[in-house]
């Protein structure tokens, strides 16, 4: 005997269900899961690359954060009583630079590479290193509190600056005595790693002056 499309029908439909009630749960975990990642060091990111732990560990500590994410809006709201994450210094200007620099903010840059001397002429990049757990081998009291920590890439300055984790972090103070701290990678400052050795000891030490 031939099948006509209603018994076809009758004998796919469970299947035909199961797939679209797949595609269906699909589809909201995606939403969800859309939703949970924001992008890289967002402060309300809890995906691995976000940072909403170390806003939540800086406003448990007494410490407010404002998200800002253009030039003007940092200026606005920044002065000398105030830290400033660049969390990707190397997308700055020249002129965005000197803004940034006008706040007496300290200010805090993550991987700089090209940005780097526009921020402080002295610094310079010595290496490439992969992240890892490092030795803090300095006296600046952020690390010596932390302990090791996990940092990668490598910069030298000049006299004037405090070089740690094998210069994976570097802190100096500019002429006009704001502070510019270093850090060679963002691994620190993200969910993933921020409970990982010292790192949590030392982000707040390090953003949590103001």
């Amino acid at each position: 005997p031939t099948r006509n499309g209603r018994d076809y029908w009758r004998c796919w439909r469970w299947p035909v269900w199961v797939i679209v009630a797949l595609l269906a749960t699909e589809l909201v975990l995606g939403i969800i899961s859309s939703q949970n990642r924001r992008g890289y060091l967002d402060p309300q990111g809890v995906d691995h690359t976000g940072a909403g732990a170390v806003v939540a560990l800086l406003g448990d500590s007494g410490v407010e954060v404002t998200e800002a994410r253009r030039t003007g809006e940092v200026v606005r709201a920044a002065g000398p009583e105030f830290t400033v994450l660049i969390t990707v210094p190397d997308l700055l200007h020249a002129d965005q630079v000197d803004e940034l620099l006008g706040t007496r903010a300290d200010l805090v840059l993550v991987a700089p590479t090209v940005a780097l001397t526009e921020f402080a002429p002295d610094l310079t990049i010595a290496g490439g290193d992969p992240p890892g757990s490092r030795e803090p081998d300095c006296e600046l009291p952020e690390a010596v509190r932390a302990g090791s920590a996990r940092l990668g890439g490598e910069y030298a300055g000049g006299a004037a600056a405090t070089t740690c984790y094998d210069g994976a972090l570097v802190v100096t103070t500019l002429d006009d005595g704001q502070r510019l701290v270093v850090l060679g990678t963002s691994d620190p400052l993200t969910n993933r790693y921020l409970d990982d050795d010292g790192n949590a000891a030392l982000v707040l030490g390090l953003l949590g002056h103001h």
